[in-house]
């Protein structure tokens, strides 16, 4: 079910369009019975790779043999995604059916819930009724101040990198930003933490302090990527020799130690039982579409989500390692609250020609004359305004040689859509085959 068809069958009473305080989604959950508070979860935050570390974590207790709900956003196809348990998205009956039993009670109590608090809500209430063996859950915006947050005792919250996105909302400094984020920090309750910035380490560190809550941090120093390829990456980690992991880029290496640490502290607390085998099987299988994912080898087409300075940075370098003699085409847009001088002068350089556009039936979506303009002025680069993604694809494609790389970057939204484009370009090939 599309986004759209999604909320007007969840038919949500009363929903304010603005972020607001915590009162009415603690409400709303002590109504359904505390739902996130009868199920053992996982809690995750951070500004980029958050959903990549959730995933991770998922598919290794998958392969444990534990049913795991899993909850984040945005989705790439359907707004099913959102809520799965472990490969199986929400059903639109289900997606229905909980959605109206939620409403059925709390409508008599006017609860008025954002969009988002709905959806948040909806997955804890499913998962509580689908009795998973844990819920991994992913923070929206923040964390101190997110619907996610009326978890109250987690069994270890998970702090991914942190960097400047959301700044209107969050605050003008990382220790502001790195403050929002430590808010899912519960007393007592263990955080494995990404490694990060000494600014951000402070904060961190005095919050899980303050909570007396046990802090790990993953050893970046003990990685060693043994291969790099576009179907995947080898790496070793402490006392774990060739790990396999098919999301591409040293920033997911990091994620997967991250993801490591949590595994193995839920196991050495009896918790959950998880195998060397369930680990490696986990990493190796993971698959999170979007995340500098390459969807066609000849000619080598490449999508990655990456909307703000830190993930643009994490793209950048990943292209040096994995593609640093290619002739580059970019197809991007982004949005018009993202901190654009910061990301162009770090792809600009790297890219040879661009195609922009602006998100289809997105205000927010950044005018792409701006867009041109930005380019240009940091680099002497060809910049081509294009209609529609479709005309971006196919504008690039006649220009694109057997040598080349066409990149679509700066929006899970644009991704989303250029993704599909690619997979009707690849089916009408087939077609022509046969």
């Amino acid at each position: 079910m599309d986004y759209d068809a999604a909320i007007q069958a969840m038919n949500i009473p009363y929903h304010p369009t603005k972020r607001q305080g915590m009162t009415e989604i603690r409400r709303a959950c002590d109504i359904l019975g505390e739902p996130q508070n009868h199920i053992q979860t996982i809690h995750v935050a951070g500004t980029n790779g958050k959903g990549s570390t959730a995933k991770i974590m998922q598919t290794m207790l998958e392969k444990a043999g534990y049913r795991v709900g899993l909850f984040t956003s945005p989705s790439l196809y359907e707004f099913n995604e959102r809520i799965r348990i472990n490969e199986t998205y929400i059903s639109d009956g289900d997606l229905v059916r909980y959605s109206n039993d939620m409403r059925e009670r709390l409508i008599s109590e006017h609860v008025q819930l954002s969009e988002f608090e709905w959806f948040t809500v909806l997955a804890f209430w499913y998962f509580y009724r689908q009795q998973v063996d844990v819920a991994i859950i992913e923070v929206g915006i923040g964390g101190l101040l997110d619907a996610t947050n009326v978890i109250d005792q987690p069994l270890v919250s998970v702090i991914t990198h942190i960097g400047r996105d959301h700044m209107e909302i969050l605050g003008d400094t990382l220790e502001k930003i790195a403050a929002q984020k430590a808010g899912i920090i519960k007393p007592h309750v263990p955080v494995v933490c990404y490694p990060q910035d000494p600014q951000v380490m402070k904060v961190i560190h005095a919050v899980a302090d303050q909570k007396h809550a046990r802090l790990i941090i993953p050893d970046d120093d003990q990685i060693k990527i043994t291969t790099r390829q576009s179907s995947g990456q080898t790496f070793n980690y402490k006392r774990w020799n060739h790990l396999t992991l098919r999301l591409l880029g040293d920033h997911q290496v990091v994620n997967a130690i991250t993801a490591l640490e949590t595994m193995i502290y839920l196991s050495e607390s009896n918790v959950f039982h998880l195998t060397d085998a369930n680990i490696r099987d986990g990493l190796e299988k993971t698959y999170w579409p979007g995340r500098m994912e390459c969807i066609n080898e000849e000619p080598l087409i490449v999508v990655d989500g990456a909307h703000n300075p830190q993930g643009i940075a994490s793209l950048a370098n990943t292209l040096k390692e994995y593609y640093p003699n290619k002739r580059i085409i970019g197809i991007t847009a982004t949005m018009k609250d993202k901190a654009i001088e910061d990301m162009i002068p770090q792809m600009a350089p790297l890219i040879d020609e661009y195609f922009v556009l602006s998100i289809q039936d997105l205000p927010r979506s950044l005018d792409p004359n701006i867009l041109k303009a930005k380019i240009e002025a940091y680099a002497d680069r060809p910049v081509t305004i294009s209609e529609s993604v479709a005309d971006a694809f196919h504008q690039a494609m006649s220009t694109l040689t057997d040598d080349d790389l066409l990149l679509c970057y700066g929006s899970l939204y644009l991704v989303s859509d250029f993704r599909h484009e690619v997979m009707q370009w690849q089916a009408s090939r087939k077609n022509v085959k046969k």
